[in-house]
C-alpha cells in the first residue's frame, strides 16, 4: 500500500536538544518556528509542546540575536493550537 506525503516527524527530547545546539556559524536572517501548543496535556512525543517549552525554545533564539517579528495562529489540530513564530536576526 502506498502512502501519501512524507511520514510525520516524531519529536523527542533528543531531537529538541539537537535543534537547540544549532551552530552559531550560520544563522539565517529569518527563522520560522511552528509549534503546536498543547491544549489537552499532549506531550512532545505526541507532537505538542507546553507553553513553557515553547517560551524556552523561542527565548534561546532571541538570545542568539533574533527579534520576534510576528506570530500567526495557523489552525487548531488534534495536538493543539498551531502557531507560527517569525524571527528576524538583528544586524
Amino acid at each position: 500500500m502506498a502512502t501519501r506525503g512524507r511520514p510525520r516527524k516524531i519529536m523527542n527530547e533528543n531531537t529538541i536538544l539537537k535543534e537547540n545546539k544549532m551552530s552559531e556559524e550560520y544563522l539565517p536572517k529569518v527563522h520560522h518556528i511552528v509549534r503546536f501548543l498543547s491544549i489537552t496535556g499532549a506531550t512532545v512525543q505526541q507532537g505538542a509542546f507546553s507553553i513553557a517549552d515553547v517560551d524556552a525554545y523561542v527565548s534561546e533564539w532571541l538570545d542568539k540575536g533574533y527579534d520576534l517579528f510576528s506570530t500567526h495562529y495557523i489552525d487548531k489540530a488534534v495536538e493543539g493550537y498551531a502557531v507560527l513564530y517569525i524571527l528576524v536576526r538583528k544586524d
